[in-house]
C-alpha cells in the first residue's frame, strides 16, 4: 500500500500519541513542534522530526494538527508563507 507522507504539527499531549500512532502504522511521517525536543522524542516510531514548519509541510499530501487552537495553527501557516493552507485551516470547522 503506498500511504501518503504526512506531517503532524503540534507534539504536545494530545498530538504525541496521534503522531505515533499514525508512524507505527506505516505512514510516513515528518513531525514538527515549537519545542525541537518533542518532535524529536518521536525519531523512534519512524517518524521524522523537523526543525522548521516549512520544512515538515513541503511537499506533502496531508497535514494532521494537534494545535489547540484554529487561530494559531493558521498563524503558523501564514508565517511558513503558505497563505492558501492558512486560509483553508482557518475556516476549517473542529
Amino acid at each position: 500500500m503506498n500511504l501518503p507522507r504526512l506531517a503532524f504539527l503540534g507534539i504536545g499531549l494530545m498530538g504525541k500519541p496521534m503522531a505515533s500512532r499514525l508512524a507505527q502504522a506505516g505512514y510516513p511521517l515528518r513531525a514538527w513542534n515549537r519545542s525541537a525536543a518533542k518532535a524529536e522524542a518521536l525519531r523512534g516510531t519512524g517518524a521524522e522530526p523537523c526543525a522548521t514548519l516549512a520544512d515538515a509541510v513541503a511537499g506533502l499530501g496531508g497535514i494532521a494538527s494537534g494545535i489547540g487552537t484554529t487561530s494559531y495553527g493558521a498563524q503558523l501557516m501564514i508565517d511558513a508563507e503558505d497563505r492558501a493552507s492558512a486560509m483553508e485551516l482557518a475556516s476549517a470547522e473542529f
